[in-house]
């Protein structure tokens, strides 16, 4: 991911809202991988948000569709998972609750596949490839959040 630098850098850029409101910002991690989730969980927390966390789009769906909808800062969600991708995601969502999809950020290992290809050309959503800077990563957060 990245070096301590990195992290100090993301740090100073990433602390976005709910810093002067005394309300912690909260990020859904959605990631199949135990070891991406737990890197990007530290990362938010040494940042001073709550996170939550699904291991595939199935179960963030459940999560985002609860009554009322938890607010979350960010989503950040892998493309490829078992038994529902993030592109099925973002297109039942799309379809169901679009109003949700304005905080997500996507994660892909891959763009050269043509079914990711094809929804990273057709998506308005922001993808980052892995493996990526935390740094990058803090930027798209500011850029979503503004």
């Amino acid at each position: 991911m990245s070096g301590p630098s990195d992290l100090s850098t993301a740090i100073a850029r990433a602390r976005i809202s709910g810093e002067h409101t005394g309300v912690a910002p909260r990020a859904l991690i959605v990631d199949d991988e135990p070891t991406i989730r737990e890197a990007l969980k530290r990362f938010f927390r040494r940042l001073g948000w709550d996170t939550s966390e699904a291991v595939n789009g199935e179960s963030a769906l459940a999560i985002l569709l609860d009554d009322p909808p938890p607010a979350y800062d960010v989503v950040i969600c892998d493309l490829r998972m078992p038994r529902m991708s993030g592109a099925e995601l973002h297109d039942t969502l799309a379809n169901d609750r679009p109003e949700l999809l304005d905080r997500f950020i996507f994660v892909a290992g891959d763009v050269t596949s043509p079914e990711i290809a094809a929804f990273v050309q057709r998506t308005k959503r922001p993808v980052i490839l892995k493996p990526f800077e935390l740094a990058a990563l803090a930027d798209l957060i500011e850029k979503t959040k503004t």
